[in-house]
């Protein structure tokens, strides 16, 4: 959950490549709003950690080598790394269409993430009712197919770019909330020497790379985990090590702005 720029799409690519990169696991990434190039373009530069653009400037990409460069990529696709691409799907299709993929690849799928709310097909006018009936479906899909669901939705446009549990302010209320298991919040972190906090109203620039993540385990043990993570070159993410919250005390008190728990 989060408010746009706090790079929800970036997380959940990051999570579904390193679970089939790294953990050599089949993952699905039901791409509902981008492209499928752009979704090649980041698979890519989260392998090499460059861009093929830069690649290609620098000299490291040729004629001789650029399939040999493409199979690496083409082969996690085949193997591990899945993709799903569509509009307006109907989230009782969902559970469909990750049996149907473990059908053709004789495998089993042990995550699937959807990006994102906005590109399912809504039934009607009413958000909460939507947002209720999507989640739901998807809460069956995981229990049927046994496997984690991760769906990014989007904050409203009135939550606090400092909100650091944005569940409040999720598109579709409370009754979206309801159905999940946990959830993940993102929002923004403040860039001290680039605002000004004696301007009235106060000029607050936040930092690009930095986001304040919170996870909350809603039907566990309740308990939250509390981090500030970096998105490095190409998205991949860093999680850091300082105490989020004596991160913005020691950074930002002086500052006299008012951060929301």
């Amino acid at each position: 959950i989060g408010k746009g720029g706090t790079m929800k799409s970036y997380l959940l690519q990051e999570e579904c490549i390193r679970t089939s990169l790294e953990r050599k696991q089949n993952s699905l990434y039901c791409n509902l709003e981008m492209s499928d190039i752009t979704f090649f373009d980041r698979v890519w530069a989260t392998m090499f950690q460059e861009s093929m653009t830069d690649m290609v400037r620098d000299g490291k990409i040729t004629e001789q080598n650029i399939e040999s460069y493409a199979f690496s990529v083409k082969e996690l696709m085949a193997n591990y790394l899945h993709i799903f691409s569509d509009v307006d799907v109907e989230p009782s299709d969902i559970e469909g269409i990750i049996k149907r993929k473990e059908d053709e690849i004789k495998g089993k799928i042990i995550l699937s993430g959807i990006d994102s709310v906005g590109g399912m097909k809504e039934l009607g006018d009413n958000e909460g009712v939507n947002a209720k009936r999507i989640s739901k479906y998807l809460k069956e899909a995981a229990k049927n197919t046994n496997s984690a669901i991760l769906l990014i939705n989007h904050a409203r446009n009135d939550c606090p770019d400092v909100m650091r549990d944005c569940s409040p302010f999720v598109r579709g209320g409370s009754k979206f909330i309801d159905n999940c298991d946990a959830y993940l919040s993102l929002s923004k972190v403040v860039d001290k020497e680039a605002s000004n906090f004696e301007k009235d109203p106060k000029d607050i620039v936040f930092k690009k790379s930095f986001k304040y993540l919170r996870f909350v385990n809603k039907r566990g043990s309740g308990n939250t985990i509390s981090k500030i993570i970096e998105f490095g070159d190409y998205g991949r993410v860093v999680v850091k090590e300082d105490n989020p919250i004596d991160y913005e005390i020691n950074s930002f008190e002086s500052g006299g702005y008012t951060f929301k728990m």
